[in-house]
């Protein structure tokens, strides 16, 4: 099974790189899969099963270094959504 998160807005996507230079992204960006979508723009990540429960085992291990609310609602929905979606 993979786990996708959907990112359409360069701004956001600027937020989440900033979460990760400053360690609040949980590793995201290190377990995910990154594909551009060059017609629009759009970033698709995509993370194993194995990843993905990494990734809540970082949120868990330190929930103060998982900052989804820092940048707009719709990333911090999506980040979120996307956790809750991890089984």
């Amino acid at each position: 099974m993979k786990y996708t998160i959907i990112i359409k807005s360069e701004r956001d996507q600027i937020t989440l790189e900033w979460l990760a230079a400053h360690g609040y992204d949980a590793r995201f960006l290190e377990l995910a899969e990154l594909t551009i979508v060059k017609a629009d723009g759009r970033r698709i990540y995509t993370m194993t099963e194995p990843n993905a429960w990494e990734f809540c085992k970082e949120i868990e291990s330190d929930p103060d270094a998982f900052l989804a609310c820092n940048g707009s609602d719709t990333l911090n929905t999506s980040l979120l959504t996307f956790e809750d979606s991890i089984v």
